[in-house]
């Protein structure tokens, strides 16, 4: 109980700084260092159970390509889509 306890706790922390992390792009004043930041933050503290899930997160950030539409991509890391 105490270890679903923690786990639903790490999910929620988790949960909320992804939030922030894509506000903070969506707003477009983001750089990409800050990007590669958030991206190394995030997978930081992605939890086993997030990681399970997701098999193209990098544990490592990678670098960020723009799109043609110039929004920032982050592919198979935290922050990709």
């Amino acid at each position: 109980e105490q270890r679903l306890a923690a786990e639903r706790e790490q999910l929620i922390a988790f949960q909320g700084r992804l939030d922030a992390a894509r506000d903070d792009i969506a707003d477009g004043e983001i750089t990409e260092a800050e990007l590669a930041d958030l991206d190394a933050e995030l997978a930081e503290l992605l939890p086993p159970a997030v990681a399970a899930q997701m098999p193209d997160a990098a544990p490592e950030p990678a670098p960020s390509p723009r799109s043609a539409g110039g929004q920032a991509q982050v592919p198979g890391t935290v922050l990709g889509r």
